[in-house]
C-alpha cells in the first residue's frame, strides 16, 4: 500500500482529478481524508497501486495538476496503513 498526500486552496476542484488520475491507471484507492489547515486543505490518499505505471510516475503526474502543492508520496507497511 502506497500513500500521498498534497495541499490545495480548492479541494472540491483537485480531489476529483487526483482521483481520476488514480482510476486512469487502475490505482484501487483504498483511503481519503481532507482536512483544513491554516488556510489551506490537507488530501491524503492511500492506495494500491497496478501494473499500468509505477508509483513514482503517479506521484509525477499528481505534481503537475496546477493546485496540487507540497505533494508527498511513500509506500505504508501493513502496521502504518492498520
Amino acid at each position: 500500500m502506497y500513500f500521498a498526500a498534497f495541499k490545495t486552496l480548492t479541494p472540491l476542484s483537485h480531489v476529483p482529478r487526483a482521483l481520476d488520475e488514480l482510476a486512469r491507471v487502475d490505482y484501487c484507492l483504498s483511503e481519503l481524508r481532507v482536512t483544513p489547515s491554516e488556510g489551506v486543505s490537507v488530501v491524503e490518499l492511500s492506495f494500491l497501486p497496478s501494473q499500468k505505471i509505477t508509483v513514482d510516475c503517479l506521484l509525477a503526474r499528481l505534481a503537475r495538476i496546477p493546485g496540487i502543492e507540497d505533494l508527498k508520496g511513500l509506500p505504508l507497511t501493513v502496521a502504518e496503513a492498520a
